[in-house]
C-alpha cells in the first residue's frame, strides 16, 4: 500500500463528520466512543493474528471512526456553552451596541505608549433584557488622548470591574497566510476586544481577596512599574527589559 495513513485518516475524519451529523439526536450519556475503539482495535488485532485481514482492516477503520467521534465530542465538550464571543457569533447578545461587561482583572493594567491595557475575565454582562452569566477574557484598550484625557480608576488584578464597551469577538486579517491573531489570543484566554472611549466608562465594583495567582500578577505589575522608572529616559532598553520580564 502506497498511502498506508490515507485509510486510517480518511475513517478518523469520518468519525468527526458523524459526530456533527447525529450528536444533536444522540444523548451524550449514550457515547461509549472509546471503549467501543478499544474493543474494536483489540478484535482487530485477534483477527490479524488469525489471519483475517479483511475483518482486521475493517475493525480497525472502525476503531478510527469511533476515536474521531470521541475527539470531536471532546473538543466540543471544551467550550463553555456560555463563551461570550460565541454568544456574540450565534446572535445572542446584540454586539452592535455598548453593553455592561462585569468580571475580574486577570493582571494589573498594562501601561503602552498609546494608553493602557486591561484584561478581564468575564463573569457576566448585562443587557437591555436583564444580566446573563458569560465566561471568557476581554481585552480593553484606553487610548489617551486630547479628546480622552482622563484614564480609569486605579485598578490591581483581582479587583471586580464593570465596563461599559462595545465588544467585539477577535478578527484575522484575510491576507493568505497571515497571522492567526485570534488563536493566539485565544490560547491566552482572550477572546474579545473592545476600547474604552472614556475613563469614566470603567467602575469599580469589589475588592474580592485576590488569589494566589491574582498576587503573582500585582508582583509582575509592581515589576514592570519599577522598569518603567528605572529607565524611563531609556525607552528601547525598557521595552527590551520588559519584553523579558
Amino acid at each position: 500500500m502506497k498511502l498506508p495513513t490515507l485509510w486510517p485518516v480518511l475513517s478518523f475524519a469520518g468519525g468527526i463528520l458523524l459526530f456533527r451529523a447525529i450528536t444533536p439526536h444522540l444523548h451524550p450519556a449514550l457515547r461509549f466512543d472509546l471503549l467501543a475503539a478499544g474493543f474494536l482495535l483489540f478484535a482487530g488485532v485477534l483477527a490479524l493474528r488469525k489471519s483475517r485481514l479483511i475483518v482486521a482492516l475493517a475493525l480497525g477503520a472502525a476503531a478510527w471512526v469511533c476515536l474521531g467521534f470521541a475527539v470531536a465530542g471532546f473538543e466540543q465538550s471544551s467550550i463553555p456553552s456560555n463563551l461570550a464571543s460565541t454568544l456574540i457569533e450565534t446572535g445572542k447578545l446584540d454586539s452592535s451596541v455598548p453593553l455592561r461587561w462585569r468580571g475580574r482583572l486577570r493582571s494589573d493594567p498594562l501601561s503602552l505608549p498609546w494608553g493602557k491595557r486591561y484584561e478581564v475575565e468575564l463573569h457576566e454582562v448585562e443587557t437591555a433584557s436583564g444580566v446573563t452569566p458569560v465566561t471568557g477574557g476581554l481585552r480593553v484598550t484606553w487610548y489617551r488622548d486630547v479628546s480622552n484625557p482622563d484614564p480609569p480608576p486605579q485598578v490591581r488584578a483581582g479587583d471586580r470591574v464593570e465596563v461599559l464597551i462595545r465588544a467585539l469577538p477577535i478578527r484575522n486579517f484575510g491576507d493568505p497566510g497571515g497571522f492567526d491573531f485570534r488563536g493566539y489570543l485565544a490560547l491566552q484566554g482572550i477572546h474579545l476586544q473592545g476600547s474604552l472611549r472614556n475613563g469614566e466608562l470603567m467602575t469599580v465594583i469589589g475588592h474580592p481577596r485576590p488569589t494566589v495567582f491574582e498576587r503573582l500578577a500585582r508582583a509582575r505589575g509592581d515589576f514592570l512599574h519599577s522598569l518603567d522608572d528605572l529607565f524611563s529616559a531609556r525607552p528601547e532598553q525598557a521595552a527590551l527589559v520588559r519584553a523579558m520580564l
